[in-house]
């Protein structure tokens, strides 16, 4: 069984962080060469959705990720600096970049 993963660190949105948003998977680390990387995610981006799905909670993101498979492109909708934006990223396997 593949253990599909995009090579961040995540954590919960807490009030008052200076995200802009009130829920979602706050990234917290990048690996550097990791599928998260390629796509140009960055430290303080928040998921906000995943494939078309709300991710209010880190475990959602986590899901979304498992759901999507290895080597299948993930749409995530991303909050930047209070603006969103579509991000690309393909999971690879656990381990592996």
């Amino acid at each position: 069984m593949s253990h599909p993963a995009i090579g961040v660190g995540i954590d919960a949105v807490r009030p008052g962080d200076g995200t802009g948003v009130s829920q979602g998977a706050r990234v917290a680390s990048v690996q550097p060469g990791s599928p998260a990387e390629r796509a140009g995610l960055r430290p303080g981006d928040v998921v906000v959705a995943a494939g078309g799905q709300p991710v209010a909670q880190p475990s959602q993101l986590v899901a979304a990720v498992e759901r999507s498979g290895v080597g299948k492109p993930l749409l995530l909708t991303v909050s930047r600096g209070g603006r969103l934006e579509q991000v690309e990223v393909v999971p690879a396997e656990l381990g592996v970049r």
